[in-house]
């Protein structure tokens, strides 16, 4: 689809803010289209892995990393929030490891989203419910509510 045809299609819906999400969108250059939503007056809320630099401006940035490809330093700090995806007993320590310090900001949210396959997988949701109780903000329970609703 062209720039104008998503726009077109964002502002035939009429939302708060629009979405770019992937696959993984940041592998493109976004500057076009988010030029034309801002000209628009729609804000936008980007989902990456933080896997590529970006192209584009922003108003929200959503960094879920992947455990197979290592998020950028940089995209770790310009992060809005994080989403990290809870595969086992072990992956809020892992993402400790992997991202140390900047993991935990108070002035950000970190999503623990149970993998879908284990959505209902009483170890996984123990985990991100002991995590939430015990350590507080800026860790928050989550769910990926487009797989649920097959908005994929």
């Amino acid at each position: 689809m062209s720039v104008e045809q998503l726009v077109s299609l964002a502002l035939e819906a009429k939302p708060e803010f629009v979405v770019i999400t992937g696959g993984e969108p940041a592998v493109h250059d976004l500057r076009p289209l988010t030029r034309a939503l801002h000209s628009e007056g729609l804000a936008i809320h980007l989902e990456t892995s933080g896997t590529y630099a970006l192209k584009g401006d922003f108003d929200w940035v959503t960094v879920s990393p992947k455990i197979y490809q290592a998020p950028l330093p940089e995209l770790i700090e310009r992060a809005s929030e994080l989403k990290l995806i809870m595969e086992n007993a072990e992956s809020v320590a892992y993402w400790e490891t992997q991202l140390g310090t900047e993991l935990i900001r108070k002035d950000r949210p970190v999503w623990l989203h149970p993998e879908w396959s284990r959505r209902e997988d009483p170890e996984i949701l123990g985990l991100i419910s002991r995590t939430v109780r015990e350590r507080g903000a800026p860790f928050r329970a989550g769910w990926q509510l487009h797989k649920l609703y097959g908005v994929l």
